[in-house]
């Protein structure tokens, strides 16, 4: 799992900064976009399963930038996890073991002791791949 807002701040800086097709798009609008899917109501998608809306003003009209495909990747953990249409149920949650992306050099070794232990995987783990990667931080007034 990561971070929920190094989630965000990785999502955004991804899919919604400097993108044409979202009207919100610049860093001063990222405390909006965390406000909002803090904030947003859950309602039924097509398909039946939820689909988060975001909806805020601008410019005096009604903008829905926020997509399914946003959902996905700002839906918080605990949402997957009890999710019906993701597995079989009821999850053992005791069984999962949680990995933080930001803590992989520490618990990476720890994931393959147990695999090993209980599970009799001992074979070397692949590296984890490094991937969006940016050369500039966040701005500190974000």
């Amino acid at each position: 799992v990561r971070n929920p807002f190094a989630r965000l701040v990785s999502f955004f800086r991804m899919s919604w900064q400097g993108n044409k097709l979202k009207a919100h798009n610049r860093w001063e609008d990222f405390p909006a976009f965390v406000r909002y899917i803090s904030d947003g109501s859950q309602s039924p998608d097509l398909e039946g399963s939820p689909l988060q809306r975001v909806r805020w003003a601008l410019n005096g009209t009604a903008a829905d930038d926020f997509t399914h495909d946003d959902m996905l990747h700002t839906r918080a953990m605990s949402e997957w996890l009890t999710d019906p249409s993701q597995g079989e149920w009821p999850l053992h949650l005791a069984a999962l073991r949680v990995v933080h992306v930001e803590h992989l050099p520490e618990e990476l070794p720890e994931l393959a002791a147990a695999l090993c232990s209980e599970h009799a995987f001992c074979e070397e783990l692949p590296a984890f791949p490094k991937v969006n990667s940016f050369s500039a931080g966040v701005p500190r007034d974000v």
